[in-house]
């Protein structure tokens, strides 16, 4: 297969797309059946709340690496955040 050129997207230096078909959208028309909104929209309740979230990963140990146990490697510590109507 042959390699996929990186294109430059214009007006936007230092850009770049492989999407060979990149120039051909037109990246101001709305999907079909969608409204363009004018006004501010305002958050309503919350519909999700996540207070001190942490997530571990177990992953298993290597003798490439000098090491047969596994170990837990921490990807989010004490990670709190909350999404409310009109946010999602």
């Amino acid at each position: 297969a042959a390699e996929i050129p990186m294109i430059a997207v214009e007006g936007h230096e230092g850009h770049f797309s492989r999407c060979v078909r990149f120039n051909e959208i037109d990246w101001e028309a709305l999907p079909p059946g969608a409204k363009k909104v004018n006004e501010r929209v305002v958050p309503g309740a919350p519909v999700l709340k996540i207070e001190d979230l942490r997530k571990y990963y177990k992953v298993g140990g290597s003798e490439v690496f000098g090491s047969s146990e596994g170990r837990v490697v921490k990807a989010n510590e004490t990670i709190s955040f909350m999404a409310r109507e009109s946010e999602t």
